[in-house]
């Protein structure tokens, strides 16, 4: 019986999230650019940026940054349309329920993040998007979110 209610009472903080979650639909189409940068578009975006950037190595990210508004608040997609990080889809995620903010780089997330944040090459940057994307399908198909229905 105390499991039931254990149980009934994590479903119950979740879908108390959920309601609060205001950026679903920016995570999905997050989701679909992961998956569909090719390295083409990421060996452009490098061209780009080296002819912008003094010094790359300052702006490990700026590639992923320009590509997907990766790792800045100011050009996250996510961010925007949350405006805090508690009303974040990764918020929801049950392993940072307690992470007040930033968890799409903390807990579980924080592999991905970091794969992004130090891809050295345009083909590590690909893996690293593609494993991104997983990560987050996961966190949707864990908290029982189908992709289809956003």
């Amino acid at each position: 019986m105390a499991a039931f209610f254990l149980q009934l009472n994590v479903n119950t903080k979740a879908y108390m999230k959920m309601k609060n979650i205001k950026n679903l639909k920016e995570f999905k189409k997050l989701i679909l650019k992961y998956e569909n940068i090719t390295e083409e578009d990421i060996k452009k975006a490098t061209l780009e940026v080296e002819q912008n950037v003094k010094n790359k190595d300052q702006h490990p990210n700026m590639v992923a940054r320009k590509l997907t508004g990766f790792g800045y608040g100011e050009t996250c997609s996510l961010c925007q349309k949350a405006k805090d990080c508690k009303y974040c889809v990764y918020a929801i995620d049950e392993m940072n329920m307690n992470i007040v903010d930033c968890g799409c780089m903390k807990g579980l997330n924080k592999t991905t993040f970091s794969k992004i944040t130090y891809a050295n090459t345009s083909m590590e940057l690909l893996k690293a998007f593609r494993l991104r994307a997983e990560r987050m399908r996961k966190i949707l198909k864990d908290n029982k979110i189908d992709f289809d229905k956003i």
